[in-house]
């Protein structure tokens, strides 16, 4: 019987939990005092002072249809006002223009489209800007129960819209060339390039009720290619792993499944491979990428009740906070003590337009790809490199623009065409 006894004790070890190492820091970035019903959020440079703000979605139906946080560095985060007519709220999104400029902001909802000095009358139950299937240049992408609307953002000039018929449209995930669209009835939609075929992606490509689906993308493997997850709350999550003729092969995810929100892709220890983290009813799951090809473990978890969650740098130490909202809208913030080196960028097209850089970072040997979706920093982690052996990126124009020597820990600016620029220590 000795040999089954070091055989159970080899079976505990293997399915022992090595939790990340993060720190709560919401009371210290003065964001413990905001309640705010609502789910969505995002985080953008509203007013142009070159600090990431939060922009919430209020479901309130006498007040804004958003919240503005405006952030004002070792003072804390306050809110601010925005020019919208009251309505509610139930997905926001940002358009950053060129440096200096603030972010145009959106909320939207059952009732349309609200912006600084209008509105635009619909059903819209999410919005997204960036580059995608309907255009070359950064569009807006409402999600309305029919189908997926496109907008210039400048004059909100309509594009041709995609009709989703059976689908009940409910959300859109932009990748580089393609969207995938969630629907409230069946399977997910994934309108490939150009707008012109839907086919369903997801859960195994099956069927499903009524549900709300939350998608997450990035590539998880290194091999160039955006992978997602998809976090239902009627289904266990699965990893949707692009495979070489583009399709999508689904994989279940290690985690009991309980009550699923948003999911979020990101690199959690600054080892270059993307992590996990996933909304649950109760906590906020998280799950390390164990072998660099996508092999999740689980990884411990935040005790918050979380609905949505967002990247970004609001203490302006170039290394990412992730944001986890509640379905009743307070937030909580964290940062990870992870050793790991790091290296943040700030993109700049010539003509402000970022969304849809694709980037490409080759440190030891090892290659690490991510893709501008909107607006924000880029984060790389590079474990125990201390340089970067070379950054190419391709810019929304078509123009290619490389650059080499870059030094871990630090934050550089690139301006499309222009030599890469060492930001404020």
């Amino acid at each position: 019987m000795r040999w089954l006894w070091i055989l159970c004790l080899a079976c505990s070890a293997s399915a022992q939990v090595v939790s990340f190492e993060w720190t709560e820091r919401t009371a210290e970035l003065g964001l413990a005092a905001f309640a705010i019903p609502g789910r969505a959020l995002t985080a953008a440079d509203l007013d142009g002072d070159g600090d990431f703000d939060l922009l919430l979605a209020d479901r309130r139906p006498a007040s804004s249809p958003a919240a503005a946080l405006k952030n004002r560095g070792s003072q804390g985060f306050q809110q601010v006002a925005l020019d919208l007519v009251p309505g509610v709220g139930t997905d926001v999104c940002a358009a950053q223009g060129p440096p200096g400029r603030p972010a145009r902001a959106f909320a939207s909802g059952p009732f349309g489209l609200y912006f600084a000095g209008g509105t635009l009358r619909g059903d819209f139950r999410a919005c997204e800007v960036g580059v995608s299937v309907l255009g070359p240049e950064p569009l807006l992408y409402l999600a309305a129960p029919e189908g997926l609307r496109a907008y210039a953002v400048e004059d909100l000039e309509p594009r041709e819209p995609v009709s989703a018929a059976g689908c009940d449209l409910r959300g859109v995930l932009l990748l580089p060339d393609e969207a995938i669209l969630t629907c409230g009835q069946g399977a997910s939609q994934r309108l490939g390039p150009g707008g012109r075929a839907l086919t369903p992606v997801g859960t195994g490509g099956r069927a499903s009720g009524s549900r709300r689906a939350a998608w997450a993308a990035g590539d998880i493997d290194g091999d160039g290619d955006a992978d997602l997850v998809e976090s239902a709350n009627d289904a266990p999550p699965t990893l949707n792993r692009r495979a070489p003729d583009g399709s999508f092969v689904a994989e279940p995810l290690p985690t009991d499944g309980r009550g699923l929100g948003d999911a979020l892709l990101f690199d959690a220890d600054f080892d270059g491979d993307l992590d996990l983290a996933l909304a649950q009813r109760d906590r906020v799951a998280l799950f390390r990428n164990a072998d660099g090809r996508g092999r999740f473990e689980p990884a411990g978890a935040w005790e918050v009740a979380a609905a949505a969650l967002a990247e970004a740098d609001l203490d302006g130490d170039r290394r990412p906070e992730i944001i986890a909202r509640s379905a009743e809208g307070d937030l909580h913030v964290y940062s990870s003590r992870a050793p790991g080196g790091f290296l943040t960028l700030r993109l700049e097209g010539w003509d402000g337009a970022t969304a849809g850089a694709a980037v490409t970072l080759v440190a030891g040997g090892r290659r690490q790809s991510r893709r501008q979706a909107g607006s924000g920093d880029l984060h790389f982690g590079l474990g125990a490199e201390t340089t970067v052996d070379q950054l190419r990126i391709v810019w929304p124009s078509g123009r290619g623009q490389l650059a080499q020597g870059l030094r871990t820990g630090k934050a550089y600016r690139v301006r499309e065409g222009a030599p890469v620029e060492l930001l404020e220590e």
